[in-house]
């Protein structure tokens, strides 16, 4: 039998195959719909070490005014130090921490997102703690934060 001889048999493969591709397309559009992509932000990568397989990761990350990280978690521990500019942080428990230079800022566990608030740029120098391998953060859904 050739495909001349039953079209019904070949369009309805056809359509089956659209409409299953069309649901991956949507449930993974569903999937990266709650995260917040990052905008004005640049992570310079200073240099990576491996301890016993901990990686050392310290980086500068640049934000320009109004830039954003994006909500985002990390596996590891990720401390920081402000050296320019004012960062705000708000957690996924909407508590929010603002910090200038020379103040301390962390990351690592709870979801979070930093944004520069102010009008100049700021400046975030951070070293990343991971095993080895592990991405330098992870997407996360936007907290439903009231007024924000």
């Amino acid at each position: 039998m050739s495909r001349a001889q039953h079209p019904a048999l070949v369009r309805g493969a056809v359509c089956a195959a659209v409409a299953a591709s069309a649901a991956a397309l949507a449930v993974a559009a569903a999937a990266n719909a709650a995260a917040t992509p990052p905008s004005g932000v640049i992570p310079v990568p200073l240099g990576t070490v491996n301890i016993g397989g901990t990686d050392l990761t310290a980086r500068v990350i640049v934000f320009s005014p109004s830039g954003t990280t994006g909500w985002h978690t990390h596996d590891g521990d990720v401390p920081g130090i402000v050296t320019g500019g004012f960062i705000t942080r708000t957690l996924e428990d909407c508590s929010v921490y603002t910090a200038g230079p020379g103040d301390p800022m962390s990351g690592g566990g709870a979801a979070h997102v930093g944004a520069n608030t102010g009008d100049t740029t700021a400046f975030l120098w951070s070293l990343y703690i991971d095993q080895a391998g592990d991405p330098p953060a992870i997407d996360a859904p936007a907290a439903d934060c009231p007024g924000r």
